[in-house]
């Protein structure tokens, strides 16, 4: 016989579950942020890591900055600080400018081993690359550290952790345009291809 939950753990959840949704940001029930963004967001990222019983080896999360997920950036942003609709035109007019210019993603690592840490443009530990339309490999026109209030970086990447090394990585976009998009981490620790549909 099938024994239902009682009353009083209903009651508990329900009273959970508003609590959640009462909170100055929405968040679903397993405490993930559910604004659009958020959602957009989750659906672009993509992730790989090594564990062992003892330890982590690395974890790495990689974000490809979309079009949609660019514009659905643009109106969380503008509600959350409450934008004039000039600064918000403004907001969005940069985005989609670095959009026509760039294939952009951002690239969330942790490793226990130092050296394998970081993700440089010239670092000979980590090889980063984007596949091009006709198979070669693109190298990265900049990659940057995340900058920013660590308080809105956490709301805006919630990929980001006390331990992690956060970076921003743009390529250069060429005239053909490309439905699938692929980008590679290369080092003696492992090859990780991320891949996304344009």
């Amino acid at each position: 016989m099938i024994k239902l939950p009682s009353i009083r753990w209903v009651a508990y959840f329900a009273l959970c579950l508003a609590f959640l949704q009462g909170c100055a940001h929405k968040v679903n029930i397993f405490g993930q942020y559910s604004s659009d963004y958020h959602k957009n967001l989750r659906h672009q990222t993509r992730s790989k890591g090594a564990y062992t019983i003892e330890k982590v080896r690395f974890e790495t999360q990689a974000v490809f900055l979309s079009e949609s997920l660019r514009r659905a950036y643009v109106n969380e942003f503008a509600n959350k600080y409450r934008l004039s609709p000039e600064e918000k035109q403004e907001l969005l007019q940069e985005q989609m400018l670095e959009n026509e210019k760039h294939y952009t993603f951002l690239v969330f690592h942790f490793s226990n081993n130092h050296k394998l840490s970081k993700i440089e443009k010239n670092a000979r530990n980590w090889k980063v690359r984007m596949v091009q339309a006709d198979g070669s490999l693109a190298k990265p026109k900049h990659i940057q550290d995340l900058q920013g209030d660590a308080l809105m970086l956490s709301y805006f990447y919630p990929q980001i952790t006390p331990w992690s090394r956060n970076y921003k990585v743009l390529f250069p976009k060429q005239e053909e345009l490309m439905n699938d998009v692929t980008l590679n981490l290369d080092s003696v620790e492992a090859n990780l291809s991320f891949h996304w549909k344009n």
